[in-house]
């Protein structure tokens, strides 16, 4: 069994500064704007089933997240997807997972909040 792990980043990166961050993340969000990524050199197709992790931002999956999922093709690939959040839960991240990555089949999400962080492995142990 083969496995990778691999960073989605953005080619222009996110401010530093955490209401920076957040308030690029949401001009790109109300602009529907989907940033370029740094190409990753990774066939999906090779995978069965590729474990997604990320912030939830906004409610949302980040935009540069959603870039990844559109130029990739999933079909026939099943995902698992984890997540972190301030507290609001997964919000429509998952639907977007399933509208971005057309054609895969999406597990149920491992949503732990910031506050979970330190006592999570319970929960993960269970969701794995």
């Amino acid at each position: 069994m083969a496995a990778e792990v691999v960073n989605i980043e953005a080619v222009v990166p996110y401010p530093k500064g955490f209401q920076a961050a957040i308030e690029e993340m949401s001009r790109q969000n109300k602009g529907k704007i989907l940033p370029d990524f740094k190409k990753i050199n990774i066939d999906i197709q090779s995978y069965d089933t590729v474990f997604l992790g990320y912030p939830v931002w906004d409610s949302r999956l980040p935009p540069v997240v959603r870039s990844f999922l559109r130029e990739k093709d999933f079909r026939g690939i099943t995902i698992a997807p984890f997540n972190t959040h301030k507290g609001y839960g997964t919000g429509k991240s998952v639907n977007e997972i399933r509208e971005f990555a057309d054609g895969a089949k999406v597990l149920k999400v491992l949503s732990i909040s910031e506050s979970e962080i330190v006592s999570a492995l319970p929960k993960i142990k269970v969701w794995l």
